[in-house]
């Protein structure tokens, strides 16, 4: 049953990864380059996974279905006050230097908390269950949003309180979450005709594989093989293995029923987050630790990310 289910998971990890890395590829191959990755990424960010985010929330999401929400930002809270912890420790001995510490501790404490688990959950559920899951991950990205955007830059650049800029914090996605949820507490949202809906679901289609389209390419614009292999080794195996064999015991003791328990050990054993590459190219930082972090997280993601689900699946059941 293990091997079954092992396999199952693993095919759905590698073919999220395959999107990624056909990004890889292309901006390899010279099909375009950084600044076309900047466009694709402002596409996504700001039109087509806004649009995403409002047609899953409007369609799958009620109050009255899911009256205590909130909870999902503050286990958001929790997975990265976890993961901060266990960063900040791990870097004293695991990084040399102030620098590499902060970002030591940054690729551990955030994750990739939305592009992944979206599509991770794509290609393994259907139905009910598979709407329940995008409700909960889109709920559980405002807290990591407003961590991100806060205490991620925080952590990577000194005074950065005075430098950061609203619009870092209040992103389009973060933006498309609230007025979501606004548009389904007043109702207005029955009112909005299926002819507009409808453009709106086969744009918002398209965000989650351009997404990982463009993380394959932010990976392919970064050097791989001058690293520090010491404190490489300590990020794959604090975020990959470290993490979510605590969120396993977490949930194995609380009994939480599968789709929250899914939820958590999901968030806890993706990689890296990208918006950490965002963050040091907007503060004009070298990055290239952080960069090669994600790089090596993703690549052995695929099969770490398969063994905890899989071990999650059959200890549940």
């Amino acid at each position: 049953m293990f091997l079954e289910t092992f396999q199952t998971t693993f095919f759905a990890v590698f073919q999220v990864l395959l999107l990624a890395v056909s990004g890889y590829v292309l901006v390899r191959r010279g099909f375009f380059d950084e600044r076309g990755l900047n466009q694709l990424s402002g596409l996504g960010i700001n039109f087509l996974l806004p649009l995403f985010i409002y047609y899953q929330m409007t369609t799958s999401f009620d109050f009255d279905g899911y009256p205590r929400w909130w909870i999902f930002p503050l286990m958001s809270f929790g997975v990265t006050l976890a993961g901060f912890v266990l960063g900040h420790l791990l870097s004293l001995v695991a990084a040399k230097g102030e620098l590499a510490k902060r970002e030591f501790t940054a690729l551990v404490t955030f994750q990739n908390a939305g592009n992944i688990p979206l599509m991770i959950v794509t290609t393994l559920f259907t139905g009910m269950l598979l709407k329940t899951l995008y409700v909960y991950i889109l709920l559980f990205v405002i807290g990591f949003n407003l961590l991100i955007w806060s205490l991620g830059t925080m952590i990577l650049v000194k005074d950065s309180a005075s430098k950061l800029s609203k619009t870092q914090v209040l992103n389009p996605p973060f933006i498309a979450i609230w007025f979501s949820l606004g548009m389904i507490y007043s109702g207005w949202h029955a009112y909005v005709p299926q002819s507009f809906l409808k453009p709106v679901e086969l744009f918002g289609d398209c965000a989650l594989p351009l997404a990982m389209l463009v993380v394959g390419g932010n990976l392919a614009t970064i050097p791989i093989l001058d690293v520090d292999k010491k404190a490489i080794v300590w990020v794959v195996l604090a975020k990959l293995i470290v993490m979510p064999l605590l969120a396993l015991g977490v949930v194995y003791y609380l009994k939480l029923d599968f789709a929250l328990g899914f939820l958590i050990l999901l968030e806890a054993a993706v990689p890296c987050a990208n918006s950490l590459s965002l963050i040091t190219r907007y503060f004009n930082m070298e990055g290239k630790f952080i960069n090669q972090g994600m790089f090596y997280g993703h690549v052995l993601s695929i099969l770490t990310i398969p063994f905890f689900l899989t071990l999650y699946m059959v200890l549940v059941k």
